[in-house]
């Protein structure tokens, strides 16, 4: 994970997440080897690995780290994406905002933040609603947000339509009605 600051500190995936993705894959491999077999009389040899499922559920990762796009991992927070992403509210919980440069979404949780003013301000953002100085910019959402609890936020994402959640962790996965 990657701090404000830009500090990196490697964390490590939850136990057996590379040998469930693996069993599910092998699953597949088995599956299209006995439809091969009812389909055309033979049998088939599979063979499923962690490291090479490791590195297909990372697909989109690692295309983004080739040529020609040449991303670096990890990004600091602000080369995320901003005024999107995750926030810190003043409960500790966090939220997620799922905008990046929409020219409906902006000036919504611009107004969501009681910051309307940024829209008119060319220091922060132009008439395109092109983010002049990310730094800056994320500075006032991530004060804004942390000034008040998830639930206030959620409430103002309701009020102004604005795709934003609160970030659950595992183990919100049994109290989740979904």
């Amino acid at each position: 994970t990657v701090s404000d600051d830009g500090a990196y500190a490697p964390v490590p995936a939850p136990s057996s997440v590379g040998d469930t993705a693996t069993g599910y894959l092998l699953l597949a491999e088995i599956c299209a080897a006995l439809y091969r077999r009812k389909e055309c009389g033979a049998g088939d040899y599979v063979t499923s690995g962690l490291y090479h499922n490791g590195i297909f559920a990372m697909g989109t990762m690692n295309i983004q780290c080739q040529r020609p796009f040449g991303r670096k991992f990890p990004v600091n927070r602000v080369d995320h994406g901003v005024p999107g992403g995750t926030y810190q509210c003043s409960d500790g919980e966090w939220v997620y905002v799922g905008i990046s440069s929409n020219a409906v979404m902006i000036p919504l949780l611009c107004k969501a933040i009681g910051r309307a003013d940024l829209l008119e301000d060319r220091n922060y953002i132009t008439e395109n609603l092109v983010v002049v100085d990310r730094h800056a910019f994320y500075k006032i959402f991530k004060e804004a947000f942390l000034s008040q609890p998830h639930t206030y936020w959620l409430q103002k994402a309701e009020e102004f339509d604005i795709p934003l959640v609160r970030m659950n962790s595992y183990a919100d996965v049994y109290e989740d009605e979904q």
